[in-house]
């Protein structure tokens, strides 16, 4: 499995910080904002595809997802 992630570009650190961010959201420990910081995506609009592909909604407002 390592091999799979090590593969791809940032490798497993990135898959890393990837799922600390999405389940940050997910979970209300982060925002949107935060995690968009962590991941270092510069738009909402980047972000919100980001979260999109990734199965996770926002509704009302920014920093409340599921």
């Amino acid at each position: 499995m390592a091999r799979q992630f090590g593969a791809e570009p940032g490798g497993i650190t990135r898959a890393a910080i990837e799922a600390l961010a999405l389940e940050g959201v997910r979970s209300g420990k982060l925002t949107v904002h935060q995690a968009r910081e962590m991941l270092g995506i510069r738009s909402r609009y980047d972000m919100d595809g980001f979260l999109k592909e990734h199965g996770v909604t926002c509704q009302l407002r920014w920093s409340r997802c599921r």
